[in-house]
């Protein structure tokens, strides 16, 4: 739970949780780990991820972002990976979309939002 006006993290919870939005989407649950200045929210519309990443802060930061798939086999795939060392800058007040391949029918969608100059993780990202 976030303060809307200041952007400060009133309290956390650990469990995974769904919003249904219009049909055809669905949110899920991003949580925010050391930055109120950059947020990544997400949802699913036509079997694929949409990260949405803002910069609400007064500089530009370098992110990472990385995506991977939990198979119902138990199985790990990653599905993308973007931002390694610095390559990926975020202007103060920008945003920034990134869409994953199609999520196969049962499979977990989870993603890492780092910090790429300290490695510092920013927020994560848990679907089922």
């Amino acid at each position: 739970l976030m303060d809307p006006v200041t952007g400060d993290v009133l309290s956390e919870d650990i469990q995974a949780f769904t919003i249904a939005g219009s049909k055809g989407t669905t949110r899920s649950r991003s949580r925010v780990v050391n930055s109120p200045q950059i947020t990544m929210t997400s949802h699913v519309e036509d079997s694929r991820m949409h990260y949405v990443i803002t910069n609400k802060g007064n500089a530009s930061v370098e992110i990472e972002l990385k995506v991977w798939l939990e198979n119902p086999d138990g199985t790990v795939t990653q599905d993308f990976s973007i931002g390694a060392e610095g390559s990926l800058p975020l202007p103060r007040a920008a945003s920034v979309t990134q869409i994953s391949q199609p999520i196969p029918e049962g499979t977990s969608v989870k993603a890492n939002l780092l910090n790429a100059t300290t490695g510092t993780p920013l927020a994560t990202n848990s679907t089922n």
